[in-house]
């Protein structure tokens, strides 16, 4: 019986500094008035103008100052962006990465992070989709016809970010310290704390995911 292996999957990033920095920033035209009449702005004139980026926004909050210098990269938050992601949105800080998922998701990542889990894809792995994951507990079962059918179950990254995002929980539960921070670390996300332990969850769910597939890249080689 022939065997086979999951094709490896390449992510999309982009590393944003400033507003309009990501490549799909202006790539829709804007609809709006002038002089109280409608009009329509290409992308080449939005993007001429300056106009707020269309992946990565503004940073916006009320009450919080643009002269506040972020925890995590010491920078005023004026020169921050926002991203809508799966659990709701993220701060972006000059220098992350802006990561585009399988589904078509994106969120943000750090520098760091980034390096320690990611390298340039080569030419012929271009067309090869965002990550590798596999079913966690795929099986076969037989249908009504007598067929053998493979039915994949839970991904990997999902099962792998359940875990996670237990553990945190527990550990909040059990730590009035780890319970602080991750509150902390959720208002200056802008976030719920259900939305920063989900973020939280899959951002390390994907690191494991990308080591798991280097490790498998070895063995082979």
């Amino acid at each position: 019986m022939p065997k086979f292996c999951k094709k490896p999957v390449v992510i999309e990033a982009s590393q944003w500094y400033k507003n309009g920095d990501h490549p799909a920033d202006y790539a829709a035209d804007v609809e709006g008035f002038e002089n109280d009449e409608p009009r329509t702005w290409s992308s080449e004139e939005a993007k001429a103008k300056g106009w707020e980026g269309q992946v990565v926004r503004y940073y916006r909050k009320p009450g919080d100052s643009g002269e506040r210098h972020c925890e995590q990269c010491s920078n005023k938050m004026r020169a921050h962006g926002w991203i809508d992601t799966l659990e709701g949105g993220h701060v972006v800080c000059p220098g992350d990465w802006i990561i585009t998922g399988v589904a078509g998701e994106r969120y943000p990542c750090k520098p760091d992070i980034f390096e320690a889990t990611y390298n340039a894809a080569a030419d012929g792995e271009q067309e090869v989709h965002s990550h590798y994951n596999p079913p966690a507990f795929p099986h076969v079962f037989t249908d009504s016809f007598g067929d053998a059918m493979l039915f994949p179950g839970m991904s990997l990254r999902d099962w792998f970010a359940g875990q996670l995002a237990a553990a945190e929980v527990a550990s909040a539960g059990a730590n009035e310290f780890a319970a602080e921070a991750l509150s902390d670390a959720a208002a200056q996300a802008g976030q719920t704390i259900e939305e920063r332990i989900a973020f939280n969850a899959y951002r390390v769910a994907d690191a494991m995911l990308a080591l798991s597939y280097e490790a498998i890249k070895d063995r082979q080689s």
